[in-house]
């Protein structure tokens, strides 16, 4: 009996890193394959006035490396990385956040930016979450200045976050 559980317990994390494996593939090909450049995202806080726009074309943000952080108000997970992000805003303060908040209701999402003072784009995301096939929250992708994919990451990596920003922030 012991060997069979040992048995499945192996067999289960065996096709789930398998499976994780595969969703990192398939989200690197799609990073490779869409032009980010050409998708708007929306903002989540209102726009001061009728003349401002209520999204953001990606293209618009060359000049400065970006960091798109696709987060849930859900997720302990996405709440650490904001709170790494925000101490690499203060340090670097020409890198760009864009808060892309996905699977969540608009009421939940407003509620967590009014409580946040970090220096974020807040946007919403969950078409380009969707058509990148991004393998879970938090993941980030990281733009160079002249809008090109750097680097990517997926899950809460605080070390690999920093070195990612840092080598990104010299590549400049």
């Amino acid at each position: 009996m012991a060997i069979c559980a040992a048995i499945t317990v192996v067999v289960i994390a065996w096709s789930t890193f398998r499976y994780q494996s595969s969703q990192e593939r398939t989200f690197r090909g799609n990073l490779e394959r869409v032009d980010l450049n050409q998708h708007h995202l929306y903002y989540m806080d209102d726009p001061g006035s009728l003349s401002e726009p209520d999204s953001v074309q990606l293209s618009e943000l060359t000049g400065s490396p970006v960091v798109i952080d696709f987060w849930a108000t859900w997720s302990d997970r996405s709440r650490s990385v904001h709170r790494e992000l925000d101490q690499m805003v203060q340090k670097y303060p020409d890198l760009k956040v864009l808060a892309v908040a996905v699977r969540d209701g608009d009421l939940q999402i407003r509620s967590y930016i009014e409580e946040q003072a970090y220096p974020f784009t807040w946007l919403t995301g969950t078409d380009l979450y969707h058509e990148l096939q991004v393998p879970g929250v938090p993941s980030l992708i990281f733009l160079d200045s002249e809008g090109e994919v750097f680097d990517y990451q997926v899950g809460e990596d605080p070390v690999a976050l920093v070195q990612k920003i840092e080598s990104l922030l010299q590549y400049e």
